[in-house]
């Protein structure tokens, strides 16, 4: 993931730039050169416990993204 920073001295605004926050997956359970529509930064515990093959906490909120 990345830092965007933000405007100005503020950290962050609701505008899609500091809203969207690249990720790069890459492995074999990941198909090459696609992007991935509505995934939520609360989805990349729960995608690393599918990868481990365990179960997510109940209370997690987030999907796996496989």
């Amino acid at each position: 993931t990345s830092d965007h920073g933000g405007h100005d001295r503020s950290h962050g605004t609701d505008m899609k730039e500091d809203m969207t926050i690249p990720i790069i997956i890459k492995g074999s359970n990941f198909a090459e050169n696609v992007e991935l529509n509505n995934v939520n930064i609360i989805d990349i515990a729960p995608t690393i416990v599918d990868l481990l093959k365990a179960e997510p906490a109940e209370e997690w909120e987030g999907c796996s993204i496989l």
